[in-house]
């Protein structure tokens, strides 16, 4: 697997092609930044009304069909019908909560960002998914709220990108704070990154200007017969 393992010392970085992408400042760096914040804040906004909202009204509806159920069908047709209606209904529930947890999740707001990604790499664990392996270094504090949720963020759509399109067998991520720095990993053991796809290249761009948005680098590394590291560092700031 190519890739980046972070230790107290040095990076690793093996042979293969490596595109670096530097820090980007001034009016470019402020624009990224007012969107990235409107973006968050938006997503909080509409994850709180999912939650707040439909997913009040929806679990009220499911109460009162169940109270009902017991006195309300002739024949066990009827009442399979409406057990599997409830059945739907609940997983209609349970879907509204994902995405509300997803564009906004309570743990990173609770417990931070080590927490948060654990918790994402054990939501995204399926038997059809590549076997997620998640590693945390000398991290154990809690960063700025706006480091927190774009470090997630950058996580979030590199799991997702490798889990839609590496066709890995295992997916490696690691979290490392080291003097004053904070290293994020991402590798798998897949195809390699296509450029040329729209769909990975529009997910390298959001990565890319949530790295500028963090005073970031970002360190990629793909190979056919490899697959892909991604590594990102930013100077972390402790609350």
């Amino acid at each position: 697997m190519v890739g980046f393992i972070v230790s107290h010392h040095s990076a690793k970085k093996e042979s293969g092609p490596a595109n670096h992408h530097p820090v980007t400042t001034g009016k470019t760096l402020k624009a990224a930044t007012d969107i990235l914040q409107a973006q968050e804040e938006e997503r909080l906004r509409f994850a709180r009304d999912l939650h707040d909202g439909l997913g009040s009204l929806l679990s009220g509806v499911k109460l009162s069909l169940s109270s009902i159920q017991a006195d309300m069908f002739r024949n066990s047709e009827q009442k399979n019908l409406f057990e599997n209606s409830i059945v739907q209904l609940e997983y209609a529930i349970q879907e509204m909560r994902k995405i509300s947890r997803n564009m906004m999740p309570e743990t990173i707001q609770q417990y931070g960002l080590q927490a948060a990604v654990q918790n994402l790499c054990e939501s995204l664990q399926t038997t059809s998914s590549p076997m997620i392996r998640f590693e945390c270094l000398d991290f154990n504090h809690r960063l700025i709220a706006d480091q927190e949720i774009v470090a997630y963020r950058i996580i979030q759509e590199l799991l997702q990108n490798a889990i839609r399109h590496s066709r890995s067998k295992t997916i490696f991520v690691q979290l490392t704070h080291h003097e004053k720095t904070m290293h994020l990993v991402v590798e798998d053991d897949g195809i390699g990154y296509d450029r040329h796809n729209p769909q990975t290249g529009m997910g390298t761009k959001n990565i890319k200007s949530r790295v500028e948005f963090l005073n970031g680098v970002m360190h990629l590394q793909s190979h056919p017969e490899t697959g892909t590291s991604v590594h990102i560092e930013f100077p972390a700031t402790e609350r």
